[in-house]
């Protein structure tokens, strides 16, 4: 289910009955004779709230088992999982208010629900000619039921609902392409983020609301759940006759995503602590400074990779 959707005990007992509130020296008020008379105040982390309550949990499993003609055995089940009360921290508290620091709830649902099977095949043809075989496949997905969060219809940016999607659904920015010229970044979105100027060379990214400027609000769903695959499947295969055997063994995944690390890939990064040298991968960074900012590199958008994938593991052969 993810962590977002597991809170633990002690966090909950916290926030039911304490305030949380720690001595601040920045929050000092004088007083007295020539305001000789310090005292520090006090800084607040986290309000108390008695109306916190334990997560639930209900479950559904459901399964079937069968034998056929002594050879072939079917096992599937179906599971279903729902969590309500799932600690979560308030999406806005008006500033007006005078807190400071957020406040926790019981507001958040999410589910979880699957599929999984296998299918064993055993059978002696003779006394000298024998086959097995096996397949197995399970799917599993997640998603948020019930989540609190600004009215984004309203805003006129639906994709950024958390509702319906995976509890370990990315968001990124959509990478359109590279900026050609400079007359090209001119005549495109300001892009601000990234801490440095945007240049030729550049990932340009999607104005996804239309508003001339690239900000968060532009970032949408992107990619499926990161190194955890929601399909993964087996088979394998065993056969013999008299003194000769063979076996093989595949496996695979499906629906999963991963981003490349961009300090391993790119020749213009020095990721050696020691600045009076550059590291092997940061090949021809003297001369990339002059023309590729890397100032606005999201990797939720240009290094995404499916992993999805299909490998033969094993596979013998004996006589």
């Amino acid at each position: 289910m993810g962590n977002d959707a597991i809170g633990k005990a002690e966090d909950r007992f916290f926030y039911m009955s304490n305030i949380n509130m720690n001595e601040d020296r920045d929050r000092t008020s004088s007083f007295g004779k020539d305001f000789g008379q310090n005292y520090n105040g006090i800084t607040i982390t986290r309000y108390a709230n008695e109306l916190i309550t334990w997560e639930k949990s209900r479950k559904l499993n459901v399964g079937v088992e069968l034998n056929l003609f002594n050879s072939l055995e079917i096992q599937a089940d179906y599971f279903y999982e729902k969590r309500t009360d799932i600690l979560m921290e308030r999406s806005h508290i008006p500033s007006t208010i005078g807190l400071q620091a957020q406040v926790a709830a019981n507001l958040r649902e999410a589910s979880g629900r699957g599929v999984d099977f296998s299918v064993d095949y055993s059978h002696s043809f003779s006394k000298d000619l024998w086959l097995q075989g096996r397949v197995n496949y399970t799917y599993a997905v997640s998603k948020y039921l019930k989540v609190e969060e600004p009215d984004y219809g309203a805003e006129g940016t639906p994709w950024r609902y958390l509702k319906e999607l995976s509890l370990a659904q990315k968001r990124g920015y959509i990478a359109e392409r590279l900026f050609i010229d400079e007359a090209d970044v001119a005549n495109s979105p300001v892009q601000n983020f990234g801490g440095g100027q945007v240049m030729a060379g550049d990932i340009k990214y999607k104005n996804i609301d239309g508003d001339g400027v690239i900000t968060e609000a532009d970032m949408v769903p992107i990619g499926y759940p990161e190194n955890t695959p929601e399909i993964s499947y087996g088979f394998g295969l065993s056969g013999g006759y008299k003194n000769f055997d063979i076996s093989l063994f595949f496996q695979g995944n499906a629906r999963s995503s991963f981003w490349l690390n961009l300090d391993h890939i790119t020749p213009f990064v020095d990721t050696d602590e020691n600045r009076e040298i550059d590291s092997s991968n940061a090949l021809l960074k003297r001369i990339a400074d002059s023309h590729w900012s890397e100032a606005n590199r999201d990797i939720y958008a240009f290094w995404l990779r499916l992993a999805n994938y299909k490998s033969a593991n094993n596979s013998q052969v004996s006589t």
